[in-house]
């Protein structure tokens, strides 16, 4: 069934089902010979209670339809229309967990929709989500950044092709991994693009998905999009480069981007 593509389904012979969220622990400690083993405790979060529901749908058989011998003629369309209504109720209920994620009347154990930008962690609240904007100052902040390419053409006068459009759009790797809170110290020194088709779309997505970085070299990789889907990755190293850090909330975009 479509619906097993994205929910998991599990038995109970309970009233209810309870979740509880609970913190992990944290890294290992070296213990020196002789020494007593360090321990940690999981914290316990919030709790979400899941209360069984049962659906039922019927139809009516007339005392007439039965006395003129029509029911047996009906029947299969019927009983085909039931079986219809009850897959399209199991397809319903599960995709409302998506269709809700933005609706604050349904709510998760820590009483946020599930697509809500504010969840509560276990050392603070999520950074806000930064709407899509052309103002690139407003997206240096905290965490994994995306992007929508629309490639220049490589030479003037001529319309890129949806392998350059890739190719253009993909070099956005080093800045969607390497650019923090206070803007981009690192310059990246090769690119590597792998794709298993080619963009259909104008515009190309570039979305972080991997980023490592240690004693000033820096590993990034990113997500590559078109308005159909995953078209494949990019991966990028890059150097520290502080001396020329751009910090795009004080540089005008005009001076270092060119957006059309």
């Amino acid at each position: 069934m479509k619906v097993a593509r994205f929910t998991l389904s599990e038995s109970s012979e309970k009233n209810y089902e309870e979740d509880t969220e609970v913190t992990g622990f944290g890294l290992a400690t070296v213990k020196n010979q002789g020494a007593a083993v360090s321990y940690d405790s999981e914290t316990q979060g919030p709790t979400k209670r899941y209360t069984h529901v049962t659906y039922g749908l019927g139809y009516i058989v007339t005392r007439e339809e039965l006395e003129d011998n029509l029911y047996e003629v009906v029947s299969k369309r019927r009983i085909k229309a039931l079986s219809f209504s009850v897959r399209q109720t199991e397809e319903t209920v599960a995709a409302n967990i998506m269709n809700r994620a933005f609706n604050s009347s349904y709510t998760g154990a820590d009483g946020k929709e599930m697509c809500a930008t504010d969840h509560p962690t276990a050392d603070g609240t999520q950074s806000p989500a930064v709407p899509w904007t052309r103002d690139i100052g407003l997206g240096q902040v905290a965490g994994r950044k995306s992007y929508w390419c629309n490639a220049l053409p490589a030479v003037v006068g001529e319309t890129p092709t949806p392998f350059q459009r890739a190719v253009v759009s993909a070099e956005s790797t080093s800045l969607m991994g390497n650019w923090g809170t206070e803007g981009i110290a690192l310059i990246n020194c090769d690119l590597t693009v792998a794709l298993a088709r080619l963009p259909r779309s104008l515009r190309v997505g570039v979305d972080s998905d991997f980023h490592i970085e240690d004693a000033g070299v820096s590993v990034s990789e990113t997500i590559l999009y078109d308005a159909e889907g995953p078209i494949g990755t990019a991966i990028c190293t890059a150097v520290n480069n502080a001396q020329s850090e751009i910090d795009f909330t004080v540089v005008k975009p005009s001076d270092r981007l060119r957006q059309v």
